[in-house]
């Protein structure tokens, strides 16, 4: 294990043995009162930036429209793009494609750890960057995904 110190001799972060940072970067958190908000007022990911959805958008997804909005792998491949390498594309290059997991041809991996009620935790693994952990989380009265964090898991191999 390696320790990167501060100048007053107190670890800041830690590699293990498989060459990843032992602490996470939290790179972005929505805070759970977030969620009490009505969906219109609750910040939304994408790509990097804050938006808020529409009224219209959620109307329409009720009626059928863009129903990858409720599946958490389609959210991070679109929401999550900003967060690989620029020269890295995701889309159009799947090797394999499920509901629960997307692979691509360059050796990003894209994994439904877990989903139940209104969260999902996936995984996201970039090769030569590390893996990211996504936490989903669907507002009160709608099945569309909010991105509420997301931690960075450095590899160093």
């Amino acid at each position: 294990m390696i320790h990167f110190l501060n100048q007053e001799k107190q670890a800041i972060a830690s590699i293990n043995e498989q060459g990843q940072l032992f602490q996470p970067l939290t790179v972005y958190h929505l805070a759970d009162s977030f969620f009490e908000l009505s969906p219109t007022q609750i910040p939304y990911y994408e790509r990097g930036r804050i938006v808020y959805v529409e009224d219209d958008v959620f109307k329409q997804h009720e009626e059928g429209h863009q129903p990858w909005l409720s599946n958490p792998i389609d959210v991070v491949t679109v929401n999550c793009s900003n967060l690989i390498a620029q020269n890295a594309m995701i889309l159009n290059e799947h090797v394999h494609y499920s509901k629960e997991e997307l692979k691509t041809k360059n050796g990003i991996s894209i994994k439904l750890l877990e989903e139940k009620e209104e969260i999902a935790e996936v995984e996201m693994i970039v090769p030569g960057l590390g893996k990211y952990h996504i936490t989903l989380r669907s507002p009160k009265g709608t099945m569309i995904y909010f991105i509420s964090r997301i931690q960075f898991h450095m590899s160093t191999k």
